[in-house]
């Protein structure tokens, strides 16, 4: 992320991770295509997400399980705008799955659900849960956190929840 707001990258692109409208495998950093103004991103296995200055959310690379975010679940190799959400103050990007803050304090999450995006059952792929993530809170959230294989959604006075690919919603 530049001090103007644009976006360079490189490494492994097989998805189109990247942005820069190919599917190469880059070296040296290279634009990221049609987009501006980013305030941050958040870089998944095989996807990219990024919010811009005026909270919208814009996701690249692989979206078969609906982790770009949007209504669909294609794939793109240039930053593609959700048609889904707006006014995001938050983003984490991970393996097969995504997750985006809300203005109004909802979590949102996309993805193949093995348990990470924090409902009660293996959800498979496709899956796109409205908020709350969490099933028994509409508490508004303050932070989370995610890897590759657990998710921590945001903290509540004296209470913390966490779920992972081997145990659902602690």
């Amino acid at each position: 992320l530049k001090s103007d707001g644009s976006l360079m990258a490189w490494g492994q692109n097989s998805t189109g991770q990247l942005g820069d409208g190919t599917n190469t495998d880059r070296a040296a950093p290279v634009a990221v295509s049609g987009i501006g103004q980013v305030a941050f991103l958040s870089a998944g296995v095989t996807h990219t997400l990024a919010v811009r200055t005026d909270g919208s959310l814009w996701g690249w690379g692989d979206g078969q399980y609906g982790t770009l975010m949007g209504s669909t679940r294609a794939s793109s190799n240039v930053p593609v705008q959700s048609d889904r959400l707006s006014d995001v103050i938050a983003i984490a990007a991970g393996d097969s799955l995504s997750f985006a803050v809300t203005r109004d304090g909802l979590v949102w999450g996309a993805g193949y659900d093995t348990y990470r995006i924090g409902i009660n059952a293996d959800g498979g792929p496709n899956t796109f849960i409205s908020p709350p993530v969490s099933p028994r809170s509409r508490k508004k959230s303050v932070a989370s956190a995610m890897s590759r294989r657990a998710t921590l959604p945001p903290p509540r006075p004296r209470k913390r929840r966490c779920w992972s690919s081997s145990a659902p919603a602690h």
